[in-house]
């Protein structure tokens, strides 16, 4: 008959019952003499270092969550971006080719062709709700237009936008392009007022 093993187990291996290990028995022995008031103690304070641990691990986890859906809205706007920005420049030249049309072809079918897809277009950049910025005689705003010349103009005070390139676009409150214009430096020397 064998008699149960009296050293220390490997890890997972099952202890025959009745009996403790070295670990066991020095702990029980360790805490035989430390007076229980000591020990409470000890233990009252090593549970508040667990539990701001604990907390310190759940306001890290809500802060990676957080940052995680951040870096994903971001990333989510700058695809939009970039898709709408393709879509921009086709209206742009939909828009270009509309106005080379000669004066005397003005009924034709090809510009009436080149009417319907660009109305459709905006149709369709309004329903994802991508507004145009035609800034044509507002004062110049850096934050919402892109200054691509200035030139003297009659009919513009200066700093006021007195033509419009290429129009903007906002979708919603974020700007997808400036508005690409011309900015007025006022009236020409010898003419103004």
């Amino acid at each position: 008959m064998k008699h149960p093993k009296t050293h220390a187990h490997a890890a997972g291996e099952a202890r025959p019952e009745g009996v403790a290990s070295e670990a066991d028995a020095l702990t029980a022995k360790v805490d035989a003499t430390v007076e229980p008031s000591a020990r409470i103690a000890e233990l009252e304070v090593e549970l508040l270092k667990l539990r701001d641990e604990r907390l310190r691990a759940e306001a890290d986890l809500q802060n990676a969550r957080r940052r995680a859906a951040r870096e994903s809205d971001e990333a989510e706007r700058r695809g939009e971006t970039r898709a709408f920005g393709a879509f921009l420049t086709l209206i742009d030249d939909l828009e270009r080719a509309r106005a080379a049309v000669p004066a005397g072809d003005a009924g034709g079918p090809l510009l009436a062709g080149v009417a319907l897809v660009l109305s459709r277009a905006m149709d369709e950049l309004a329903r994802l709700g991508i507004s145009a910025i035609d800034p044509h005689g507002e004062p110049f705003d850096p934050h919402a237009h892109e200054a691509l010349l200035s030139a003297a103009s009659e009919s513009h005070p200066a700093g006021a936008v007195s033509q419009v390139i290429a129009r903007g676009y906002r979708h919603g409150e974020r700007l997808l392009r400036p508005a690409r214009v011309v900015v007025s430096t006022g009236p020409a020397e010898g003419q103004g007022s």
